[in-house]
């Protein structure tokens, strides 16, 4: 059976690794964000052997809604248009793989003109079930930030029931003083620390305009978004590969 293109574009990031009998897995992250944007940033995480490691990943626009952004690996002066592809030589070593974290910044302007980031962080704890013979693993994250207002009922239920906990944390009423809501799930102090954490992150391509914010005397407003959920995975055959990878 002839290779899909989502195949041969994996092929190009590893040229001279044979797919055939190694384990893949992809990990395709697909945002919607519904505001203008000034600044945008993606970074992806992953426990691994016990070992945090992050991943040389960066965003692109692959359609014409320019809302839409895809996470892909980079590779030289690439971007992966498909996502960031993973390369295991067996079963075993897919299994250290334990979770993954998405982080996506956004950086607009409120009706005030004050700066406004918005972070949202996707976590996920993962299994994989063995299939002899099926060797290809997708992990499909569509998100958007929950509570804007600007979604459809059904599909926001849709996506809620996705993960196991949902929390939201904001400081609109006073840019030192943050407000936590738990939209799902039971109350998690640590993925609060977490998520906090992480919206202090500032990547240094936009590192002069954050001190120039923080410097200024003007509020500075962040919307943080944290979704988490325990994920199994099946896998599925090389030769079958059009069926499941879904272009974005």
């Amino acid at each position: 059976m002839k290779k899909c293109e989502e195949l041969k574009a994996i092929q190009e990031i590893y040229p001279e690794t044979n797919l055939d009998d190694k384990i893949i897995f992809l990990i395709k992250s697909k945002m919607y964000f519904p505001f203008k944007y000034m600044h945008k940033e993606v970074y992806m995480s992953c426990f691994y052997e016990d070992e945090l490691e992050d991943y040389p990943i960066n965003s692109i626009n692959p359609c014409l809604n320019k809302n839409v952004s895809v996470a892909g690996m980079k590779y030289g002066k690439k971007t992966c248009s498909i996502g960031i592809p993973l390369i295991f030589d067996n079963i075993d070593e897919l299994d250290k793989f334990k979770s993954v974290s998405i982080r996506w910044k956004f950086k607009c302007k409120d009706n005030e003109g004050n700066s406004l980031y918005f972070y949202i962080l996707i976590l996920y704890d993962l299994n994989f079930i063995k299939v002899d013979g099926f060797n290809i693993y997708v992990l499909n994250s569509n998100d958007f930030p929950v509570n804007t207002g600007l979604n459809r009922k059904n599909t926001l239920e849709n996506y809620i029931s996705k993960f196991e906990r949902i929390i939201f944390i904001d400081n609109k009423n006073n840019p030192g003083d943050f407000n936590i809501q738990y939209i799902k799930g039971i109350k998690s102090e640590d993925e609060v620390m977490i998520a906090m954490f992480y919206s202090f992150d500032v990547d240094w391509s936009d590192v002069d305009n954050f001190f120039k914010d923080a410097l200024s005397g003007n509020p500075i407003y962040k919307k943080i978004y944290s979704y988490y959920s325990n994920l199994t995975l099946t896998p599925h055959k090389i030769g079958e590969y059009s069926k499941y990878i879904y272009k974005i």
